[in-house]
């Protein structure tokens, strides 16, 4: 299923519908009060029949801060999806916006167990590249995955729910990244309802995935093999009477 993540922009909701994209995912909570999603955008993506998926992000190394940040953001993410009227079980990724090493792992490990102490272990995402969305789901900090396009070196990681798959396309009136579902459930929601809406299947395997007729194969080879054998016996009567 197609969709977009942005920031800033405002790009028409029945413009994106029109265009194949079925969700938006958006910012709530920390960070920046001009990038979150409020009711009257919310209600506008629904309207188009759009559902959303709830991001979180203070700045962009926000979670080397650790424990305290993690459950300040938490709550503010909280409050907002409650406002806005997201059901309660929905899931927030929370961002790892640069190139994170694997040195920089204690104090996000830190701010993540911030973040499941207030909204829970269930609903806790991450935002970010390969490496700690692999570490992430290793050790079970994190249990919804969407793998941006920076920082993954043409990788995708086997736990992602979304990802982010090109950045910076301007569409419908503003400038947003393309991101795709690739799992069934991936925290979509709409406003008012009780659970998060149920999204499509994933599509059906590409050909080189079909799996392998065995039985017509067989049968195939087996017609292949008697029209060989009669040109055989057919060559030997012309043999013999020579």
């Amino acid at each position: 299923m197609e969709g977009v993540d942005y920031s800033w922009a405002r790009p028409d909701p029945f413009c994106l519908a029109s265009n194949g994209k079925r969700f938006a995912m958006r910012y709530f909570g920390a960070g920046t009060h001009d990038k979150h999603a409020h009711a009257a955008e919310c209600n506008a993506l629904a309207a188009a029949d759009l559902s959303i998926v709830a991001l979180v992000e203070g700045w962009e190394e926000a979670a080397l801060e650790g424990y305290a940040t993690g459950v300040q953001h938490a709550q503010a993410a909280a409050v907002e999806l409650d406002q806005v009227g997201a059901p309660g079980d929905v899931p927030l990724y929370f961002a790892i916006d640069w190139d994170w090493q694997e040195w920089q792992w204690e104090p996000v490990a830190l701010y993540f167990q911030g973040c499941a102490d207030v909204v829970g272990r269930a609903r806790v995402g991450m935002d970010g590249g390969i490496r700690p969305i692999e570490r992430a789901a290793q050790y079970d900090v994190a249990r919804w995955f969407f793998q941006t396009f920076a920082w993954s070196h043409g990788q995708w990681s086997p736990h992602n729910h979304v990802e982010q798959y090109r950045n910076n396309v301007m569409v419908c009136g503003g400038e947003v990244d393309l991101c795709r579902s690739v799992q069934k459930r991936f925290g979509a929601w709409r406003p008012g309802e009780s659970s998060p809406p149920d999204e499509s299947p994933p599509p059906p395997p590409s050909m080189d995935e079909t799996p392998f007729e065995f039985t017509a194969q067989v049968s195939y080879l087996g017609d292949r093999f008697s029209d060989v054998a009669s040109a055989v016996g057919a060559a030997n009567q012309i043999v013999n009477g020579l």
